[in-house]
């Protein structure tokens, strides 16, 4: 149980009759949904990349706002929970997850959910969600488990998912295609989140993995249109014994699978991380199968973390297999947290 003050705001999480209370600044709750119910609000997500938006200002400073509607964040700048360059506040602890006032109970419907329009709302879970149904949505819950969906659209705003509750896990939190999350906090798994294809990240914070021996970790890997605006990501799993086990990085993206492309990355905090080779990759990685196919990558007005010494957030700097020759790619005031502009150059 733990007390938070920030400016009149009171915080409280306390367990009450096998229920989970949670009061946090948060937006206030709406009414609970009954699970498993068919309701026709249950929006899919399909998106593309954002439109463009020289200099990238407005949409970031939308996103700001809709991730902490008071603006109250922490002392700091540019750490989740704290102020962002735009106004408003990074996610983090305190406007992400299960909002103010929502108290979870348990969820009993099928961890397979073959019913479009489903709502799951204000529940634990406590077992892998598998999507196998259209325009599913799992709102102010607590989902200790992965949610992973075959192609079937889905959404899940205001909610924590935590891939490994139990201990380590080799897991992806959430994936892997036709997905939106909201004001997701996703920790645990040795990956937050993957996205294939079609897919916006919002909003959100992302951190938290658990390997073990020579697993390879990362917060958010990205295929084709992935979109991650005002987010905090970073991949802070520990340091292992076995010098193969450690983080890619925060953001990765290889063209293993399929091409790399049609991507914004907008608006974001990239934490450091001082045991990566780099905080995020650019999708240009070459000796992949579909290399030489990278188009349309956007990095656009993120922060990344400069951390102590030598390091450049990374190993090797910010961004690795970078290409800006690379068809449609933008590159637009991506900085250091203490305000150096990063050059848009391959890497």
């Amino acid at each position: 149980m733990r007390w938070k003050l920030a400016l009149g705001a009171l915080a409280l999480i306390v367990v009450v009759a096998g229920g989970y209370f949670a009061l946090r600044p948060g937006p206030a709750a709406r009414p609970a949904a009954a699970e498993q119910s068919a309701d026709s609000s249950g929006s899919a997500a399909a998106p593309g990349p954002a439109p463009a938006d020289p200099g990238g200002r407005a949409g970031m400073a939308a996103a700001s706002a809709s991730a902490s509607p008071a603006a109250v964040c922490g002392t700091k700048a540019n750490v989740p929970g704290g102020r962002d360059p735009a106004g408003g506040c990074f996610p983090g602890p305190d406007n992400t997850g299960v909002p103010a006032g929502v108290k979870l109970t348990r969820y009993t419907g099928p961890c397979s959910i073959t019913k479009a329009g489903t709502v799951i709302s204000a529940k634990q879970v406590t077992c892998d969600l598998e999507i196998r149904a259209a325009n599913v949505t799992i709102e102010k819950s607590q989902v200790d488990g992965t949610v992973n969906g075959a192609g079937a659209a889905f959404t899940i705003t205001d909610s924590v998912i935590n891939a490994s509750p139990d201990g380590i896990r080799q897991t992806t939190g959430v994936g892997e295609s036709n997905f939106t999350l909201r004001r997701v906090e996703v920790l645990g798994g040795n990956r937050g989140v993957y996205c294939a294809s079609n897919c916006t990240i919002a909003d959100s914070w992302v951190h938290g993995q658990r390997i073990k021996d020579d697993w390879h970790a990362s917060a958010v890997r990205m295929g084709e249109r992935t979109t991650v605006t005002h987010s905090s990501i970073v991949c802070d799993a520990p340091i292992q014994p076995d010098p193969e086990g450690s983080c890619s990085g925060s953001l990765t993206g290889y063209g293993d699978f399929g091409p790399i492309r049609d991507n914004t990355i907008r608006g974001n905090l990239f934490m450091a991380t001082p045991t990566a080779a780099y905080c995020a990759y650019g999708g240009s990685t070459k000796g992949k199968p579909y290399s030489g196919q990278t188009a349309r990558i956007v990095f656009d007005n993120n922060v990344f973390q400069k951390g102590t010494g030598s390091v450049s957030c990374a190993i090797y700097g910010p961004v690795g297999d970078w290409d800006p020759a690379a068809p449609g790619g933008v590159w637009t005031n991506n900085r250091f947290d203490n305000g150096a502009v990063i050059p848009n150059k391959a890497s």
